[in-house]
């Protein structure tokens, strides 16, 4: 319960400086003209991505090159002039796979009925507000955040409560083992 309260917890918070620095972000790259509208857009998602990638990896104890590849794919959609919903599509296809497939991996209908539900559930939640403004995109990153944080919540919680009846056996066995030595020790 520790380690998904933990997890639970940083991802909220990681949501929430994401939410606050996107608007910093945003007048940043409209005032360095460096980079256009919708490249500069995506590649701030693209670093929110990363980010939270690294947690991931962090919590699920892989190394972090077996990320790099699926975090170098939508490199080839930020600068394509087509829709955003392609773009954000392809983000939280890898969110997905590197949180279910790479960081935690599970049963197959589980983790993708978990994904369907949390990951494309909050994305759809945010794109029913329609943010127009900067301030709604803020508020609506934190919302997607939010209902990540979900996912520590109803996938890792079964996976520790499997892990966790073993050891309490072992401690039962343990002090039995124990008692019956001290009963052993007391007879003459």
């Amino acid at each position: 319960m520790n380690k998904t309260g933990r997890m639970t917890r940083t991802t909220i918070v990681f949501g929430l400086i994401c939410a606050v620095a996107f608007v910093p972000a945003r007048m940043i790259t409209d005032h360095i003209h460096l980079i256009q509208y919708p490249t500069d857009f995506r590649l701030i998602f693209l670093i929110y991505l990363a980010g939270y990638a690294l947690l991931l990896t962090r919590w699920g104890k892989i190394p972090k090159r077996r990320i790099l590849f699926p975090l170098l794919l939508p490199l080839l959609f930020i600068g394509w002039q087509g829709s955003d919903i392609v773009f954000f599509l392809c983000l939280l296809g890898i969110l997905s796979q590197i949180r279910s497939s790479l960081c935690f991996p599970g049963a197959l209908f589980k983790t993708v009925a978990a994904e369907v539900l949390i990951c494309f559930g909050s994305a759809a939640l945010v794109a029913y507000w329609t943010p127009r403004s900067m301030l709604a995109w803020s508020l609506g990153i934190w919302m997607f955040f939010l209902g990540q944080s979900l996912y520590f919540i109803f996938v890792t919680d079964s996976a520790e409560s499997d892990n966790t009846t073993e050891p309490d056996r072992d401690i039962f066995e343990k002090a039995r083992y124990q008692a019956e030595k001290i009963l052993a020790d007391q007879t003459p």
